[in-house]
């Protein structure tokens, strides 16, 4: 069995994140895209998920107005936002778990 790829570090307050997460209050972010732009938001944090090889965050962008997925270790600056999100919580998740659903059933291939 191959070892596993190397995961990028995360370089943020991670606790910071996490608490932002459970009590529904937004953050600001700089990011660094996959092309190394780097864009500044402030996004709503649903919930952090592991992919094979990084750190995944769900969310809703307030400036985009809709969700998005970042990796972490490619948000290079994190600071306590000015909103508080609940209870939308989890009507966000629940539309963007239909939405992920609906793309996944679109392009599953049909018998």
């Amino acid at each position: 069995m191959a070892s596993p790829e190397p995961r990028a570090a995360i370089t943020i307050d991670l606790a910071l994140l996490r608490e932002a997460c459970w009590d529904e209050f937004s953050v600001r972010i700089a990011y660094r895209d996959a092309n190394e732009r780097m864009t500044e938001r402030e996004i709503l944090p649903l919930g952090l998920s592991y992919s094979p090889r990084t750190l995944m965050l769900v969310a809703w962008c307030l400036l985009r107005e809709a969700h998005r997925t970042f990796e972490v270790p490619r948000i290079v600056a994190i600071e306590r936002g000015g909103h508080s999100f609940r209870p939308r919580r989890v009507r966000l998740l629940r539309d963007y778990v239909a939405l992920r659903t609906a793309e996944w059933k679109a392009k599953a291939p049909t018998a």
